[in-house]
């Protein structure tokens, strides 16, 4: 125990007051020889030291922190009337020292004074009473064992004071008032004993109860004895009230040491007004029992009093059975509703789902423990709660209608789908069934069952969004973009502004993809999707329709100038480098602009042509815009029969390959030919390649087009015969970026050689300068594989590029030709000497040199004298069908 040391003192004290009592008591008994004066006197000084020690005990009990303040004022109080009652002693003994003892005195004012004192410090502890019921039948209670003690009190002191009948009223007077106290003495002991504070610990509460019953047997011992003149100082009845301060004493000790004990139990709770079930019946024996003594005697005012008191006695009674059938019944009508109760826990205790009971205004009475797992609330947190204040914002209107479709309907459900807050600040998705119980007596509410669906909400939502957006960017996607250019037009039709809509598409990113691979091309449409987004407007659009083309649409109302100011910021945002792997990238776009001032078009129709003006924009030399105008669908739809022409023209084998011979400038002799694509155009007649190779390349025919011209040009070459004298001869076939960035080129070109039978020496791919220098190190790569298998390679248009020496080393290529507008110039000086510089590198670099466009014979012996090797142009001849070429190669 912790503050023995404290408290050791204050335990002696009480046990003295034991002792003290105990030695009084064989004094009181002891024969000793003393005369009535030394008896009065000694007896009179005998209640000076246990009065002042009950006082002290009961400050002492006041000022312990384990006590509530009402508690604590309760024991002050108390110990004020202990000081009154020891002061009444004191007085009194001063008296008997001068041996004059008036009557009435100030002592009889301090004896008086304990009383009320006394009452106000038992009504002072702090008590439970829960209900209007409860405090009903507590009143009834103490004022029946008031009453019942009162009659004992009348039948033996103040039924006879009244009947001796006294003349001095102030002697009559005080008389009366000691049985009075007495009378608030029980009622204050009624009290204390039918509702034991809740502070009070049992052992404390028994020893005050105690005390106060002999010291109430004690004044009512003294009452009588001194009417019948029998009361002498010092014996039984002043022992009998010193054992009441023992009592009392050692009940303010132990109020002040057991909430200080260590480890000890917590106060008990405060005890039913039927704990002690039998003090109320008592009192009503001991009323009704005076009233039988009263009446066997004669008629007096003794008697009078009984009856009255016994018609009091009565009354309380049956008000107290009546009390108690009413508290019956209201218990059994809390039992049957605590089984209802416990039925409806019983199937919603363990439920997974939270079942909520609320009234109808939402205010939450009963919640399943489940709510901590599935919200991460404490129940005592939400009883009370109103559950539209879980219910986010967005979702109130669903949640009020839920509550009003339910009350509409009793015995029926509603359910909706709501988001409440979690206690960690997220939402949860719900699924919430309301089902109106409010007629059902064991529920009486709304009861709300709420399923946690948030795993299977977020994947519908997570499935919207992805139906609807790109998962790359995160932008809107084509479906999206449509609908919402779609209410656009709507808009627009109905006079609120006109629907603008920008298509964009990347210049040059397919070299993104082909040089640094497809994730490299992913994070720059990444970034450069954020900078289209961040050079809009928060109310615009943006969609990414796949690969690298995007779309924006412009807030209804917009306008002309709104548009072309957009166009330039993102054309602005876009040309800024960004870097990647070390590479420092710089990408433009082309911006195709349609507007539709009163939304006459369909959305599919205003889509297309924004895409035509993008195109117009790309033909006028990219990174531009260019505005939809009527006669730019002109070249469009061309671009698109020119498409559908060419996969036409694959499929029916429209094309022919033609071959123009390559001569040894030396000899004169035709040593290879370049197989050049020629169409046969139905309604067209031939077609040069200029015509229908750019839209080949933008479309990817030109992929499965290069694989035909593969297969015709070994199929073609294996037939030319070869002379004994000279190597036979060789066919030269172009090569496209789009085809070298197939990853198929090897595995088409060693299909094409070996279907053939042609000898792969005898095949010579050319590739450009530009091709190379888009992506070297891929390039340089493909051709090495190439290489492998044992074709030739040549750079074609040589010098019209922007290659470097050092890259030209690293290629493996056999031959270089040089282009015709260098040919064109051998007449000026400067144009001469740059053509004998490039045979100089070529030669240099131990390469073949050819030369193109020869158009007269100065031009071939100059391109001799320099010692170009071999030369092609129309002065040998022009490009011949295969028929001719064959002829070529025939003995003369």
């Amino acid at each position: 125990m912790r503050l023995v040391g404290a408290r050791l003192p204050w335990a002696v004290l009480t046990a003295g007051l034991a002792v003290y009592a105990l030695v009084f008591l064989i004094w009181s008994v002891a024969p000793l020889d003393l005369s009535p004066e030394t008896r009065t006197l000694v007896g009179d000084a005998a209640f000076l030291p246990p009065g002042i020690l009950v006082a002290l005990l009961a400050w002492r009990a006041s000022t312990s922190h384990g006590l509530s303040r009402e508690a604590r004022r309760a024991w002050i109080w108390l110990g004020v009337a202990y000081l009154a009652f020891w002061l009444g002693d004191a007085l009194y003994f001063y008296y008997d020292v001068v041996n004059e003892v008036p009557y009435p005195s100030l002592a009889d004012a301090a004896y008086l004074g304990y009383y009320p004192l006394l009452l106000v410090g038992l009504v002072s502890f702090p008590r439970v009473l829960r209900s209007g019921a409860e405090r009903l039948r507590f009143g009834l209670d103490a004022a029946t064992v008031a009453l019942g003690g009162a009659m004992v009190v009348w039948y033996f002191v103040l039924g006879p004071i009244a009947a001796a009948g006294s003349t001095d009223v102030s002697e009559t007077l005080l008389a009366i008032s000691y049985p009075v106290g007495d009378l608030v003495l029980l009622l204050g002991l009624a009290i204390i004993a039918l509702r034991a504070p809740r502070e009070l610990p049992r052992r404390a509460l028994l020893l005050l109860l105690s005390g106060l019953v002999v010291s109430l047997a004690a004044d009512l011992a003294y009452a009588v004895q001194t009417l019948d003149g029998t009361y002498e100082s010092g014996r039984w009845v002043d022992t009998t009230y010193i054992i009441a301060w023992a009592l009392l004493g050692a009940s303010a000790y132990f109020a002040y040491a057991r909430p200080h004990l260590e480890n000890d139990p917590p106060p008990s709770a405060a005890t039913r007004a039927d704990s002690l079930p039998l003090l109320p019946y008592l009192a009503v024996a001991l009323g009704y029992g005076m009233l039988l003594a009263g009446i066997g005697t004669a008629w007096s005012p003794t008697v009078v009093g009984l009856v009255v008191g016994a018609g009091g006695l009565t009354a309380l009674v049956v008000a107290r059975q009546v009390t108690a059938v009413r508290e019956n019944v209201r218990l059994v009508a809390e039992r049957e509703a605590r089984r209802g109760e416990a039925r409806f826990r019983s199937l919603v205790q363990n439920a997974s789902d939270v079942i909520v009971v609320v009234d109808p205004d939402s205010r939450i009475r009963y919640v399943t423990p489940s709510v901590e797992r599935v919200l991460g609330y404490r129940l005592d947190e939400l009883r009370g709660m109103r559950l539209a204040a879980l219910v986010r914002p967005d979702d109130a209107e669903r949640h009020d209608a839920l509550l009003v479709d339910a009350v509409r309907a009793p015995g029926g459900s509603a359910s909706t789908e709501l988001r409440l807050a979690r206690s960690d600040g997220g939402w949860l998705f719900v699924e919430a069934t309301a089902t109106n119980l409010l007629v059902d007596p064991d529920i009486q509410g709304i009861v709300v069952t709420i399923r946690n669906v948030d795993d299977r909400k977020r994947v519908e939502v997570k499935l919207a969004h992805q139906a609807f957006h790109d998962a790359l960017t995160g932008l809107a996607n084509r479906l999206l973009f449509s609908e919402q250019v779609g209410l656009a037009l709507s808009d627009a039709r109905a006079g609120r502004g006109q629907a603008v809509v920008l298509f964009l598409d990347l210049d040059n990113f397919k070299t993104v993809n082909d040089s640094l691979g497809h994730d490299a091309g992913d994070r720059v449409l990444i970034e450069l999707a954020k900078r289209i987004r961040a050079s809009t407007r928060s109310a615009d659009l943006t969609a990414r329709f796949g690969g690298d083309e995007f779309a924006v649409l412009l807030e209804v109302p917009s306008s002309n100038v709104a548009a072309i100011a957009m166009s330039e910021r993102i054309l602005a945002a876009l040309r800024e480098p960004l870097e990647l792997h070390g590479v420092e990238i710089a990408l433009g776009a082309s911006i195709g602009i349609a507007i539709s001032p009163d939304g006459a078009e369909q959305s599919d129709e205003l889509l297309r042509n924004a895409d035509v003006a993008m195109y117009a924009a790309k033909s006028a030399g990219k990174g531009r815009y260019a505005i939809f105008e009527p006669g730019m669908q002109v070249p469009a739809r061309e671009r698109l029969d020119l498409e559908a022409a060419l996969r036409h023209a694959l499929e029916q084998r429209e094309f022919e390959l033609y071959f123009q011979p390559v001569v040894d400038l030396a000899t004169r002799q035709v040593v290879g030919s370049e197989g050049l694509l020629r169409w046969h155009r139905p309604g067209n007649g031939l077609v040069a390649p200029g015509e229908f190779i750019p839209t080949a390349e933008e479309t990817g025919l030109i992929v499965p087009i290069g694989r035909w011209t593969l297969e015709q040009g070994c199929q073609a070459a294996v037939s030319w015969p070869s002379e004994a004298s000279r190597r036979a001869p060789f066919i030269a076939l172009n090569l496209s970026a789009r085809q070298l960035e197939d990853p198929h080129i090897v595995d088409d070109v060693r299909d094409a050689l070996a279907r053939s039978g042609l000898a792969p020496e005898r095949l010579v791919l050319e590739v450009t300068e530009s091709m190379v220098m888009l992506d070297p190190e891929h390039t340089i790569a493909r051709l090495h594989a190439l290489k492998a298998l044992g074709v030739g390679l040549a750079i074609d248009d040589f010098g019209t590029g922007y290659s470097s020496l050092s890259y030209l080393r690293t290629l493996p290529v056999d031959t270089v030709k040089i282009d015709r507008s260098f040919i064109a110039d051998l007449d000026r000086a400067a144009g001469s000497a740059l053509v004998q510089g490039i045979v100089e590198l070529g030669h240099s670099l131990g390469l073949v040199v050819v030369a193109e466009g020869i158009e007269g014979p100065e031009q071939a012996e100059a391109l001799e004298r320099f010692g170009c090797e071999l030369a092609q142009g129309f002065y040998f001849a022009r490009p011949l069908p295969l028929a001719e070429m064959d002829a070529l190669f025939l003995p003369s």
